[in-house]
């Protein structure tokens, strides 16, 4: 019999994150957060020790978060439309890179397609990503 892992179990409700920290399970900052709880796109609540406080703590539904993810990441796929965090640029299915600040490209610096200076980006040199777990495991 091989060992199943143990289950991960995830709080129903979360507290904001302090001003500038992301929430741990989400990654949404605590201004993004409240955004979205303001336009109705996820569940909060605010618990108050007496009804007529005027402060209170703020929680916010984890699931609800979980499911409002989801659906972005749903809607990304299913528009083709994939948004590049390091090189903020936006990939399109047909490979147009589009830059939101310039002009859309279709061809990356020395003549390759959209797609391959990408990924030529995100495993190249110019990353030092690598070079900085490999300093944090050594």
């Amino acid at each position: 019999m091989s060992k199943q892992p143990d289950a991960i179990i995830l709080p129903e409700w979360v507290p904001a994150p302090k001003v500038g920290c992301a929430e741990h399970y989400s990654g949404l900052t605590r201004y993004y957060l409240y955004k979205l709880a303001n336009a109705r796109l996820i569940h909060s609540v605010t618990v108050k020790a007496e009804p007529h406080q005027l402060t209170g703590r703020r929680l916010f539904y984890l699931p609800s978060i979980l499911a409002y993810l989801k659906q972005q990441h749903k809607e990304q796929l299913e528009s083709g439309v994939v948004y590049n965090v390091r090189k903020h640029a936006i990939v399109k299915k047909d490979g147009e890179i589009e830059d939101p600040l310039g002009e859309p490209e279709t061809e990356g610096p020395d003549g390759a397609g959209a797609a391959e200076a990408l990924n030529a980006g995100q495993n190249g040199a110019d990353s030092d990503h690598g070079a900085h777990q490999d300093a944090e495991a050594g």
